[in-house]
């Protein structure tokens, strides 16, 4: 489905097939908007689902850097020769040029990942990140999530239009409140996560985590 078809279904919808209330520039920004609450409601459910591929390469020996050729909205796994890295914050290493296997990672410059500690072997590494929203500007764009979600947009699309023409918004803001109900709903519909149970205390291979420290609980 193109940017012109959802257009198109707006203007349907909102009965403008004439382009006497909004122009295409408008319904477009309102199209963007409700692209990008899908994406954080997506994001904060299953993020998973808005994975389109997989990072690979390799990371050379003394370097602690990779940088990604997209710029991502959220980095989900990072694994190096297989081995999946905690996520770490900077300010919890004390030595950034220590060397060895790498422990963890940190992420800057919305996409940078950082690893440490500096791996002193070429590694192969695997990275599962979200690539960051490209806005719709062209007419033949294509609409990037699952087209059944694209009713949601023409919905949230038509409730902004609604709402600047309108002094009493009490309808369009409870029709808003259904649409993201039913947005929540769909999403987790398609959830990848399973449940996994487990025993209280750490296992050896999990006792070693956020910088390198020594936990006791959970």
């Amino acid at each position: 489905m193109t940017l012109a078809d959802i257009i198109d279904r707006v203007r349907t919808n909102t009965h403008d097939k004439d382009v006497l209330e909004y122009e295409d520039t408008t319904i477009t920004d309102y199209i963007n908007d409700g692209i990008r609450f899908l994406r954080r409601t997506i994001l904060s459910i299953d993020a998973l689902q808005l994975l389109d591929e997989i990072v690979t390469g390799t990371l050379p020996a003394g370097e602690a850097i990779i940088q990604q050729d997209m710029r991502s909205s959220a980095v989900l796994e990072v694994r190096l020769n297989g081995r999946r890295l905690e996520r770490m914050s900077p300010w919890g290493i004390h030595n950034a040029r220590e060397q060895g296997a790498p422990q963890g990672y940190f992420v800057t410059g919305f996409g940078k990942i950082n690893v440490w500690p500096v791996p002193t072997e070429d590694m192969e590494y695997r990275i599962m990140a979200i690539q960051d929203m490209v806005l719709l500007k062209n007419l033949d764009d294509e609409f990037p999530l699952m087209n059944e979600l694209a009713d949601f947009v023409v919905e949230y699309a038509c409730i902004r239009a609604s709402m600047t023409n309108e002094f009493d918004l009490s309808q369009e803001t409870s029709i808003m409140g259904t649409v993201i109900s039913q947005v929540e709903d769909l999403v987790r519909k398609y959830n990848s996560r399973g449940v996994q149970a487990g025993g209280y205390w750490d296992t050896a291979e999990t006792a070693i985590c956020d910088y390198g420290s020594r936990r006791r609980y959970r």
